[in-house]
């Protein structure tokens, strides 16, 4: 089932108790909320375009940042923020591992959008 968001759309892929991933379809200029999962790494796999990935140890410092093109991922561990941009229109495979948590697992402080994130 796609599911329509903001910057784009996601369908499921593939699913275990302890593993997930989702196609993106991620419009350029799109963004993802800044958040993190408790108990979950997330991966992305940048299948077309180009996508940021920026992570924060703490809030208020600056984020560390990740450019990935095709053929190219990066893992954010649990617990850490982050948030992805699409620095143009890119499909992108996103998978989340780790135990089985989907209430709960996820804490945002933003919210997610297209343009200037």
């Amino acid at each position: 089932m796609i599911s329509g968001k903001v910057w784009g759309t996601t369908m499921p892929i593939f699913q275990t108790p302890f593993v997930k991933s989702f196609g993106l379809k991620i419009k350029a200029g799109g963004f993802s909320s800044e958040h993190r999962h408790r108990y979950r790494s997330n991966y992305f796999f940048i299948a077309t375009g180009r996508l940021r990935v920026l992570t924060w140890m703490e809030k208020g410092k600056a984020p560390d940042v990740i450019e990935l093109r095709p053929f190219e991922s990066t893992c954010v561990p649990p617990g850490l923020w982050h948030k992805f941009e699409a620095l143009e229109a890119s499909i992108v495979v996103e998978s989340y591992v780790g135990m089985e948590a989907d209430n709960g697992d996820i804490e945002r402080r933003t919210r997610g959008g297209l343009g200037k994130g």
